[in-house]
């Protein structure tokens, strides 16, 4: 549950020189909205568990020890995979994959990762994480892994935000047409114990109010 002994394992680490340098972290995970703060490795003996920010923290900090940024984070764990997960990880690294349902048994292990490596030598991050998705998604068809390009995540939260902002500035009637129109028309599906907004069902629902589509900051 601390973020420096990610930073100490890291620095260990180093006793063993290598080109590419990968960390395992195991145990389950839950989501923000079943249990009021998303869990990464929570450990259900000793109760000791790391939240994103945690996980944040650690990888910046891991990045000062092995002298180079974090390429991307792999969780075999369920329901991490949230908007809300995403936005803590923002700079901390520059891919992440995760399943958004719950995962039963294993979907990709250690050693799979490192088949991706003896496949494709010299593989870069984006196209590793790719194919881990893949090899996740063949093992355990039930779950929803993705790769997301953390880095983008604060282009897509500032894209939003200019459209809240545009929504805001309709006149009163309009605002009232859209919240009913988002209240009444838009669902969106359970995942797994319970489930976060995904960004793809939010927007949707936007792209199916009436005008919203057309306008600049919706494109």
């Amino acid at each position: 549950g601390d973020s420096a002994a990610l930073v100490d394992f890291a620095a260990w680490s180093r006793k063993f020189p290598a080109r590419k340098t990968a960390l395992y972290v195991f145990d389950h995970g839950s989501n923000y909205t079943r249990s009021g703060d998303g869990l990464f490795s929570f450990d259900q003996e000793t109760g000791h568990a790391m939240n994103a920010r945690n996980i944040s923290d650690g990888f910046r900090g891991m990045a000062k020890v092995l002298g180079r940024p974090i390429e991307f984070f792999v969780t075999d764990m369920c329901l991490v995979g949230s908007a809300e997960a995403m936005g803590e990880l923002d700079g901390s690294l520059r891919f992440y994959v995760a399943s958004r349902e719950s995962i039963r048994s294993y979907a990709v292990s250690v050693i799979d990762i490192l088949r991706v490596l003896e496949k494709y030598p010299g593989i870069d991050a984006k196209r590793w994480a790719y194919q881990v998705v893949l090899l996740a998604s063949k093992q355990n068809n039930d779950t929803n892994f993705s790769a997301f390009n953390i880095q983008g995540i604060s282009n897509f939260e500032r894209s939003l935000a200019d459209l809240i902002e545009a929504l805001r500035r309709q006149p009163a009637e309009a605002r009232l047409k859209f919240q009913t129109h988002f209240l009444k028309e838009c669902t969106f599906p359970s995942i797994g114990a319970s489930s976060s907004f995904e960004f793809k069902d939010v927007l949707s629902c936007f792209y199916s109010t009436p005008g919203v589509k057309d306008w600049p900051e919706y494109r």
